[in-house]
């Protein structure tokens, strides 16, 4: 099991440079480190880390479902929440590609049969308590969340990515 997620976890350390890279091509976002997250991002980020540091049954629960929503035979439901965001503002296309390559780039790294492979060991070594369910079931709701914030800011077009402007401490 150790191994299977130091896998996952060696293939998503470079995700974040893709989506870095994306961010410096938005005409607004200079320096993307200068902005503050969405709250909903931060709430999202920090729910999937302290379950990861408190219960890692329940981290493994949560990557499950948050590797598996990504459903390749039918990308509809990503599809539509990508063009929803455009529709709102399509000045966000560079970098909400950033995005839609992230997941493009998980399914090309066989995330979904890792992810399977990885629950399967799971349930068939280690005993599966509802405290662990409940505590990943927390990720899975603040992932919507998340992706509703992201919608939901960016309805303000250019100002929204102003908004975000944040002090940078040194």
């Amino acid at each position: 099991m150790r191994k299977l997620l130091m896998k996952h976890l060696e293939d998503e350390i470079d995700h974040a440079d893709l989506l870095q890279s994306r961010l410096n091509t938005h005409q607004l976002t200079t320096d993307p480190t200068r902005f503050r997250p969405l709250p909903t991002t931060v709430a999202f980020n920090g729910a999937i880390r302290e379950v990861a540091v408190r219960n890692w049954k329940a981290y493994v629960l949560a990557l499950a479902y948050l590797q598996l929503s990504l459903d390749t035979e039918s990308p509809e439901r990503h599809e539509y929440f990508y063009d929803q965001v455009l529709a709102a503002d399509p000045s966000l296309d560079l970098a909400l590609s950033g995005m839609r390559e992230h997941d493009e780039e998980d399914t090309g790294l066989g995330h979904r049969s890792d992810v399977h492979d990885l629950l399967e060991s799971l349930v068939d070594r280690h005993l599966l308590t509802s405290d662990d369910v409940v505590q990943a079931r927390l990720v899975a709701h603040l992932s919507w969340s998340f992706l509703d914030g992201i919608l939901q800011h960016y309805r303000g077009g250019d100002l929204a990515i102003v908004q975000r402007a944040g002090l940078r401490v040194v």
